[in-house]
């Protein structure tokens, strides 16, 4: 169930670029080392892990209610390898619905299942953060690069700061995130790559990994009243993105250039604000400081036509999802950027390309675990659906263990 719940594991801190993370066991015996999964530094000694017990929980037996999303203790069913035995997963599929895997999303008939904020949060998995930046000695290049042609932005340790130039003008100059795999593979490490559904809970696991859609982005910024700031996430079927107009105090978030929602905010939060933008499950999120702005939204570039066709081919692996910042008019610091990546659904026990089918009865329920690509659930079992009374009661993890 990582990174909700982590099992027996190590733990660890890059010393190349400080960045803290945890790992399985299984790759670092066989290695001897793990791979740091922010700056992609593959030789983190064994010495330097720390052996670490499994996440505590307790389990709530009067859970009345059961909601998708949920993260319950059951028993495995009779039959399966582990009848009997006491799991742990999340609820992904409701009684009496139909549920497939497309596109890294659970979906219900012809619509992807929304995900809440809180969910969203709990099972993010780091890409990338700004903060811990590899030290001088490696030679690697930023993660963001200016733009062919656009000018005024400047690396700044592990900031970027932009001056606009003599000329006013309202064309706004970007930086471009560059992804590379952070990862055991046989390319540079600076090889750019699509984001993918990498687990650093996995690293002694060989698989296909999947090019993720969707994204979490968060962006520390510190701007003058005269800059516009703006946030993208670039995916094939549709551009969420966020506006700061720093002159009209708005905050306007767009699919497309079809606007959302316009925020009134306050001069005064422009300095050390904070801009975050989520994609993932198939639900638009926009939050300015904390507070979410507007929505939740339906990704509506993921349905379907009329026709039955996808607005893009969501599995392109040259037209993963990317990360564009851009800003004019007044000088804008960017002090980090922190992207992560969402659970990425499949289903690992088909066997064509089109999605199997899981119809669940009226007393049933389908379970994955967070860490999909390594977990024994409805997926493989005989019959998928589990029914409520083998359902034991809601997980709760223990703070601050």
């Amino acid at each position: 169930m990582a990174p909700t719940l982590w099992g027996e594991h190590l733990s660890v801190t890059c010393d190349q670029c400080g960045f803290p993370y945890r790992c399985d066991r299984r790759s670092v015996e066989a290695h001897n080392s793990s791979v740091c999964p922010n700056c992609g530094f593959a030789d983190n000694p064994r010495n330097l892990h720390r052996e670490e017990p499994s996440q505590r929980y307790i389990v709530d037996r009067e859970f009345g209610n059961l909601k998708r999303w949920d993260i319950v203790a059951f028993q495995y069913p009779t039959g399966e390898d582990r009848a009997g035995q006491q799991g742990v997963k999340r609820i992904v599929g409701m009684p009496k619905e139909t549920i497939t895997f497309r596109y890294g999303m659970v979906w219900n008939g012809e619509r992807p299942v929304g995900i809440d904020w809180q969910t969203t949060r709990d099972a993010m998995i780091t890409v990338f953060d700004s903060r811990y930046q590899p030290n001088a000695q490696s030679g690697l290049p930023h993660r963001f690069e200016p733009r062919q042609g656009h000018q005024g932005w400047k690396k700044a340790g592990d900031c970027w700061s932009f001056q606009p130039g003599p000329t006013k003008t309202d064309t706004l100059s970007f930086i471009d995130y560059v992804h590379w795999r952070c990862c055991r593979h046989m390319h540079a490490r600076t090889e750019p790559a699509p984001i993918e559904d990498y687990h650093p809970g996995d690293q002694s696991q060989s698989r296909t990994l999947h090019p993720v859609g969707q994204l979490y982005v968060a962006v520390d910024l510190d701007m003058s009243q005269q800059a516009s700031f703006q946030l993208s996430i670039v995916r094939p079927a549709g551009t969420w993105t966020a506006v700061v107009q720093g002159p009209t105090s708005k905050l306007i978030v767009t699919l497309d250039h079809l606007e959302a929602k316009v925020l009134t905010i306050d001069q005064g939060d422009l300095r050390k604000s904070t801009l975050e933008l989520s994609t993932i499950g198939g639900t638009l999120h926009a939050y300015w400081n904390g507070k979410a702005v507007g929505g939740p939204w339906d990704d509506v570039s993921v349905l379907p036509r009329a026709d039955g066709s996808i607005v893009q081919d969501l599995s392109d692996t040259v037209n993963a999802a990317t990360i564009s910042i851009g800003a004019a008019n007044g000088p804008v610091l960017v002090n980090r950027v922190r992207i992560c990546r969402g659970i990425h659904y499949f289903d690992n026990g088909a066997t064509t390309h089109a999605p199997r089918v899981f119809t669940l009865g009226a007393d049933e329920y389908l379970m994955v675990g967070d860490n999909v690509a390594n977990s024994i659930d409805s997926r493989s079992w005989n019959k998928a659906g589990l029914p409520k009374r083998a359902i034991l009661g809601i997980v709760k993890p223990i703070v601050g263990q």
